[in-house]
């Protein structure tokens, strides 16, 4: 994994500068149709977008958490650009405590991190639909939500 290509500390210090500033950027971008409330930006810091996104694409060129440029991986991963449809859609949601959540066709399982951050886990539920090429992210969501 990347520790063979960064000190465990300097990644993670690198990790959370980029997740604070993707969700600095965040309640810019969504309040156009409507403002991220406070609990939704914390929900957004708590869940690492990191480990739910192996790959990304960029002008033709495929980044992954493994190789040498996995700083320019975690840049592409934490771009506010890359999240801001789905905080939207959460924020629309408008979930209350006694809400529960249904995920169906998870994608990365990104979604169902952040729902999990801000709602119980126990609230979430995730039905993973396969996709050719795509392994399921069981691993990255064990812990977080009910995965099926």
């Amino acid at each position: 994994m990347i520790g063979a290509y960064a000190g465990r500390g300097r990644f993670a210090e690198y990790v959370d500068q980029r997740r604070q500033s993707m969700v600095r950027q965040l309640p810019t971008d969504v309040e156009r149709r409507s403002p991220l409330s406070g609990a939704w930006r914390r929900a957004f810091l708590r869940a690492p977008r990191h480990l739910f996104v192996e790959r990304i694409h960029s002008n033709g060129s495929v980044y992954r958490r493994t190789d040498r440029y996995w700083r320019h991986w975690l840049d592409l991963v934490y771009d506010e650009r890359q999240v801001t449809c789905l905080a939207s859609m959460l924020s629309d949601l408008d979930v209350a405590d006694e809400h529960r959540v249904l995920l169906v066709g998870a994608g990365t399982g990104y979604a169902c991190a952040v729902l999990c951050e801000r709602r119980s886990p126990a609230r979430v539920k995730s039905v993973l639909v396969p996709r050719e090429g795509l392994e399921p992210p069981t691993d990255s969501l064990e812990g977080c939500c009910s995965v099926h």
